[in-house]
């Protein structure tokens, strides 16, 4: 065996083969060597291989510094977080989730109040609800024929005292009179003890088979294992209802006190609800849900791939075990290597389908990863931080889709796409994080520290009179001062005793208190305000610029502190310092912070209207610029990156986090804002063509075409594919083969045309006489504009001994009539005219535009901040640096003008200037200066479709579809409606059937039918049948209804034989 080295995960994307390392285990056995049997142990064994996410600590770029990776090829700006599998990046998107052992209090389609709560542990999860039935209570659950009144569940929890339920429970008219109903429900049925009670329960559950495990296998032993209907009921009470809850149960003596005053604080929530509707829980409340992020979702995965695994290795070592007269002895850990591709086949399939499908959990979920977007730098961050709502699209309906207030500072709010998925699809803030899951052991430590009653040594009055704590979901206690806690449990949070991500709030209205420790939550850093100042200060401020201190120490010394949305409802939060207040606890790190990460690119967001944002995020990712300082060695399908990318001359702030300005995705224009020439009408700009021929906007587009040498079975022999050298003929009918180089691959730098030959590739067909013969299958280049081959990339495919050749080319383009151009501010444009700079006006320096924009453009869609962006840049430029566009910050429109003036030009950054055809003063100022526009990646030459005659479909014989197969111009129902509307008849009879598939058909006058060659088949007669031209589509339907056993029948005019 050669020696290892470790793979780089471009060395994975060029061979096409998955990222991922071994999972090496020690495992213990009882081995048999002769009569005695001994412990065996084994090291390093190989049970299978796991994909690696890139940049996490068991990559091999972890801790390796800028020069090493670039030496690996890897952009050392490359976020990491992804999967590359089989040669594909994917990504995990963030998956959105009601949140689980939660009470949540609603209304239902009948307007009943409703408490349900969905119980979620490691090994189990299950909900159960609480409604009104005929105006008593009732707890309904999957495994129950028929609702179970609440005192009947009460009491075979335990609670057998009818007092005691109504002191737990709370006092008051309402409550009286509703309980009543309830105490007659459980008299009716004649339920008085906790045996009646289970009994009734019993008698209710759906039959569910008992797997008595370990034991005796015959059906002897399975019916001496059954148990009465109250044990049954007894292990699901246990077991199944409330699974959240394990504390105190003693499952011998049915001790279900905990999940019983669970049940208590339900009821009594509904019932309050009852009299006020506000305290009904909003199920889209950012409190209320969970996030699930790659990690959580990959180790779910594997858990479920492990017990798949575990079981096949069982069941191989049973069944070896099972041959008495075994040859050798049980060797495990060569059974356990034989399967290892168990784990590996099951890991890779499921992250390249994104079908997450878990026996244990019954979970069935598609699209959960994605194919990674490298349209540009930024389209890769914003999908890094991009969250999926379990909702359905289809379901028009707007209460997740709209924006919450508890979003605030959690959420993007511009950054969501339009259409079906808009609000269900969202990015993160800027400064949004989701907590993992804590080991709760130390905050309930505290808690009993800090003086919470244990529920087993309460009376039901102290229960009722003090406020109850809950630790993720789980009643632990109660506590007289509810205030008093909280303020030391943050206490503890800010001294560094407890972990940052635990939050705790008081509810009030639920006479509780929340303390919470689990993963899936999302936080958000805050600074902490104390005696009316915050505790960040400018010493600190400088300590982290230095880099002297960071973050963690902050944390630990109570100065900043991570809130989730339930605490943050808890507080008084300052945008500014200048809002703090005798009352404020918590102030905004930035109110930039709000945005994520593609809409923190758009200077002054503050002044556009909300929809203009929300298109430029869609258009921001699409803009063409760097994707990487690796990108020229890449072999994507598909990659167009601008040439000349620039920084903006008006930056934000958030380009710090994101280092877009080293992968910038634009160019700063000199733009002016008029009127010229009527071709800048509807968004069209008009553009100067010395501008064009100097780079601006041009992109290149690198296109891949692989070929695959594959092993192939021909008579029992292996043989693999070939490229062979192209013909030494040089006719022109062998000019396609010009681009070859003696290796039949196409050399690099050469030019290529639609038709040529890239790859000279020859499969075997057949074998005559010991003979192979080989069929010629070349890789062609489709493209219709010509290109260039820029790289060629030979390398193994996969795990297999085949061969993968990747030829890219390369295209440059020119911007052209048609292609589409936008701002930051959501303002896209197509080319309408591309002119000499000698027509286009000049000012008193003698500076053309680059670019004309219509006025037109500003008034209705309000967008200021790009105005304001051209002040900035323009006033950059002239005192010689950055403008600052940030939001809800950046340079005042007042000090822009004053800077202009001082530099010599107007105040409102208007120039004068000169017609470029007469030569005569403009009787206006024009607004002009630098704005920095993308170019997007619609291109008309990607559009752009002609057809004359071509291919037709073989089944309806009308021409194909498409234009990618060639297809024609369809007339569709409204253009039909448009000629009809004009009476243009015969117009419409020419494209709607004589291009399209008009085919002529014997018809009988007699019976209707479809006759051939002048004689009817249905008749039995010659002469009677005419010729009518028809769609053959209608000429086929006919057929399919004859099939079907439906008789058309066409009547036709009587021919006229004079």
């Amino acid at each position: 065996m050669g020696a290892s080295r470790l793979i780089t995960p471009h060395e994975c994307r060029l061979s096409d083969t998955t990222y991922m390392g071994e999972i090496k285990v020690s495992i213990e056995y009882l081995r048999r060597e002769g009569t005695t049997k001994t412990v065996a142990c084994e090291d390093g064994i190989t049970i299978g291989k796991l994909p690696i996410m890139l940049r996490s600590k068991k990559c091999n770029l972890h801790g390796r510094s800028r020069e090493e990776q670039v030496a690996m090829r890897e952009c050392p700006l490359d976020p990491g977080g992804y999967f590359i599998v089989k040669g594909v990046e994917r990504v995990c998107l963030v998956q959105e989730q009601q949140s689980k052992n939660r009470i949540i209090i609603e209304s239902d389609d009948h307007g009943n109040i409703v408490a349900a709560v969905q119980s979620k542990t490691h090994y189990s999860i299950s909900k159960c609800s609480i409604t009104f039935k005929k105006n008593r209570i009732v707890m309904q659950h999957r495994s129950f024929t028929d609702p179970i009144p609440i005192v009947i569940v009460l009491k075979a929890l335990g609670i057998t005292n009818d007092q005691s339920i109504v002191e737990l429970i709370g006092t008051g008219e309402t409550t009286e009179r509703i309980l009543a109903g309830c105490f007659e429900h459980a008299v009716e049925n004649r339920v008085y003890s906790q045996n009646d009670a289970l009994s009734y329960i019993g008698a209710r559950r759906k039959e569910t088979s008992y797997d008595g495990g370990p034991g005796p296998a015959d059906d002897t032993a399975k019916r001496q294992l059954r148990r009465s209907k109250a044990d049954e009921a007894a292990e699901f009470l246990g077991n199944v209802l409330l699974c959240h809850i394990r504390e105190g149960q003693v499952r011998d003596d049915w001790n279900f006190k905990h999940k019983g005053l669970y049940v208590c604080c339900m009821v009594r929530r509904m019932i309050e609800a009852v009299n006020d509707r506000s305290l009904l829980d909003e199920r889209d409340f950012y409190g209320n849900k969970r996030f699930e992020t790659t990690g959580t979702l990959m180790a779910l995965l594997f858990e479920d791939v492990l017990k798949i695994f575990n079981k096949s290795v069982r069941n191989a070592a049973d069944l070896h075990l099972a041959k008495r007269a075994a040859s050798r002895d049980l060797n495990l850990p060569l059974i356990m290597s034989s399967k290892s591709e168990i784990i590996e086949q099951r890991m890779v399939y499921t992250l390249s389908s994104g079908n997450w499908e878990l026996k244990r959990f019954n979970m069935s979920r598609a699209g959960v990863t994605q194919v990674l977007s490298r349209q540009s730098y930024n389209a890769t961050l914003g999908m890094m931080t991009r969250l999926a709502s379990s909702f359905e699209k289809t379901r028009k309906i707007s209460g997740p889709r709209s924006l919450q207030p508890s979003q605030w500072g959690m959420v993007c709010p511009c950054d969501t796409p339009e259409g079906e998925s808009c609000g269900l699809v969202k990015n993160f803030a800027l400064l949004s994080q989701v907590t993992l899951d804590l080991d709760d052991t130390f905050v309930r430590g505290a808690l009993w520290n800090l003086g919470v009653g244990e529920l087993d040594t309460i009376s039901a009055s102290e229960f009722t009179r003090c406020d109850k704590v809950f630790l993720n979901g789980t009643i632990v206690g109660v506590h007289s001062q509810p205030a008093t806690l909280c303020r030391s449990i943050r206490h503890l949070r800010r001294s560094a005793r407890l972990h940052p991500h635990v939050s705790v709030f008081y509810a009030p209205h639920q006479q509780a208190v929340h303390v919470s420790c689990d993963g899936g939550r999302v936080v958000r850093l805050y600074i902490v305000v104390s005696k009316s100042m915050p505790r960040v200060r400018e010493k600190h401020m400088e300590g982290l610029r230095r880099g002297v201190v960071t973050i963690s120490d902050l944390l630990a010394e109570g100065r900043v502190e991570f809130l989730d949305v339930t605490e943050a409802n808890d507080c008084l939060i300052a945008v500014y310092p200048a809002d703090i207040t005798p009352h404020t606890t918590h102030m905004e790190v930035d109110p930039l912070s709000l945005l994520g990460v593609v809409a923190g690119v758009i200077p002054f967001p503050h002044h556009n209207q909300s929809a203009r944002n929300t298109f430029q995020c869609a258009m921001g990712k699409q803009a063409l610029g760097g994707i990487g300082y690796n990108q020229q060695l890449r072999a994507d399908t598909v990659l167009i990156a601008g040439a000349y990318p620039q920084r903006p001359l008006c930056r934000t702030t958030a380009m710090n986090l994101t280092d877009y300005e080293r992968m910038g995705a634009g160019i700063n224009a000199m733009v002016c804002v008029m009127s010229y020439s009527g071709y800048d009408i509807e968004d069209a700009q008009v553009y100067n063509r010395a501008a064009l021929d100097r780079g601006y906007g041009r992109c290149v587009v690198l296109r891949k075409h692989d070929a695959l040498l594959r092993y192939q079975e021909v008579v029992a022999e292996t043989v693999q594919d070939v490229v062979v050298p192209p013909p030494t003929d040089k006719s022109k009918r062998n000019q396609r083969f010009h681009a070859l180089d003696a290796d039949g691959i196409a050399s690099k730098g050469s030019r290529v045309s639609e038709g040529d030959v890239l790859v000279n590739k020859l499969v075997p067909a057949r074998a005559v006489a010991g003979k192979i013969e080989w069929t010629p299958q070349p890789v062609v280049f489709k493209g219709k504009v010509p290109a260039i081959v820029d790289h060629v990339i030979v390398s193994p495919h996969g795990t297999e001994r085949d061969v993968s050749i990747k030829v890219v080319t390369r295209e440059v383009r020119i911007p052209e009539y048609g292609d589409k151009f936008s701002s930051r501010h959501g303002q896209k444009g197509v080319v309408g005219l591309i002119t000499d700079g000698v027509n286009l006006p000049f000012n008193q320096m003698g500076m053309t535009p680059d670019m004309i924009m219509n006025p037109h453009g500003f008034p209705s869609r309000m967008t200021v901040g790009k105005l304001m962006e051209l002040m900035a840049s323009k006033a950059g430029v002239l005192s010689g640096r950055f403008g600052d566009g940030t939001a809800f910050a950046g340079d005042c429109a007042e000090e822009l003008g004053q800077t202009l003036v001082k530099c010599g030009y107007g105040y409102h950054g208007k120039d004068v200037f000169y017609s470029g055809t007469t030569g005569d003063l403009m009787p206006a100022y024009v607004f002009f200066g630098p704005i920095y526009y993308q170019r997007l990646k619609h291109m008309v030459a990607d559009k752009m479709h002609q057809r004359s005659t071509g291919r037709r479909s073989m089944l309806t014989r009308q021409p194909t579809e498409g234009r990618a197969r060639e297809g024609g111009l369809r007339i569709g129902e409204m253009e039909r409606d448009c000629m009809v509307g004009y009476g243009a008849a015969m117009l419409l009879n020419e494209r709607l059937l004589i291009s399209s598939d008009a085919f002529p058909v014997d018809v009988c006058h007699r019976c209707g039918h479809i006759g051939y060659g002048g004689r009817c088949a249905y008749c039995r007669t010659t002469g009677t049948t005419s010729s009518v031209t028809m769609p053959y589509a209608f000429k086929l339907l006919l057929q399919e209804m004859q099939g079907m056993g439906i008789a058309t029948r066409l009547r036709l005019d009587e021919p006229d034989y004079s």
